[in-house]
């Protein structure tokens, strides 16, 4: 796998965002797993940022980024209510 760094400026964001996640073909199922949960806790850690600005940062749009949280979400309330 390939390891991909992530470096852009947000408005509203003093520095430059660095994101770090691994990598291989375009439709790798690992890989989105992996982007999807970078997504998550990158959302919680900068909740005064649009789902549209950090669907920039990780090149997909902002209904995807509600979807993705969406998800995140219903899985943590899955592992809360078996645990």
């Amino acid at each position: 796998m390939s390891k991909i760094i992530l470096k852009k400026v947000i408005k509203g964001v003093d520095k430059p965002v660095k994101l770090v996640y691994y990598g291989g073909m375009k439709h790798d199922s690992a890989r989105k797993l992996e982007r999807n949960k970078l997504v998550y806790q990158y959302w919680l850690e900068h909740r005064e940022l649009s789902l549209k600005e950090i669907g920039e940062l990780f090149g997909v749009s902002g209904t995807r980024i509600h979807y993705i949280v969406k998800k995140q979400r219903e899985r943590e309330s899955l592992l809360i209510d078996q645990g």
